[in-house]
């Protein structure tokens, strides 16, 4: 049946398959309607099905799914990560009062490590727009000794937008993040003496 192929398509744990399986699924899906919607629903999660998932999803404005769909896809290169789940928060904040859901927000701070790994400033702009009261948290996660790494995080909220050659930080209007906390400000000084002292004038007239 075709109940069973849809099955047997997203059973299979072969992983240089999965474009061409999933492919499959979404022509089976466009002829048939599944009778048991949940279970399929959670097979093509578990098959990491997340172009039908994302379609899904969307039609049935289930946002924090759609925001999970993109954090957990290891295939997504770092530019359409960001890109989509700021896309996604800010769905979210529309139909919540302006607001992101705890749930929404959880979901980005369970995902903070994967996020730092794939892209530092990037992060620190997200996090920045959207849960500011949870800079040291992730500060937290970055550790005590990487210290280059949480001058990098710092330096894309408080520091001048970095245009020469081996900075990557995402250009940031409006000058410094006024949601920095204190102690958080006097850390990115410091640091910016001990890795960047040629950029200390600069960074203070910032």
């Amino acid at each position: 049946s075709l109940q069973s192929l849809l099955v047997g398509l997203a059973s299979d744990n072969d992983q240089s398959t999965k474009d061409d399986r999933q492919l499959a699924a979404e022509f089976l899906l466009s002829v048939y309607k599944p009778h048991d919607v949940d279970y399929i629903q959670g097979l093509f999660e578990k098959a990491h099905f997340y172009d039908i998932l994302r379609s899904w999803y969307r039609r049935e404005g289930q946002w924090t799914s759609l925001l999970e769909t993109f954090v957990n896809d290891g295939d997504l290169e770092p530019k359409q990560l960001f890109a989509n789940v700021e896309a996604t928060l800010t769905q979210i904040s529309s139909v919540n009062g302006m607001s992101v859901s705890e749930e929404a927000r959880l979901i980005i701070l369970d995902s903070v490590p994967l996020l730092l790994e794939s892209g530092i400033p990037q992060t620190a702009l997200l996090i920045d727009k959207y849960f500011p009261n949870d800079h040291e948290q992730v500060l937290d996660i970055l550790g005590d000794g990487a210290s280059s790494r949480r001058y990098a995080y710092l330096r894309s909220l408080l520091g001048p937008p970095a245009h020469e050659e081996g900075h990557n930080t995402p250009i940031r209007e409006g000058g410094p993040s006024t949601m920095v906390a204190e102690e958080l400000r006097k850390e990115y000084l410091k640091l910016l003496c001990h890795l960047e002292p040629s950029e200390l004038i600069v960074g203070l007239e910032y």
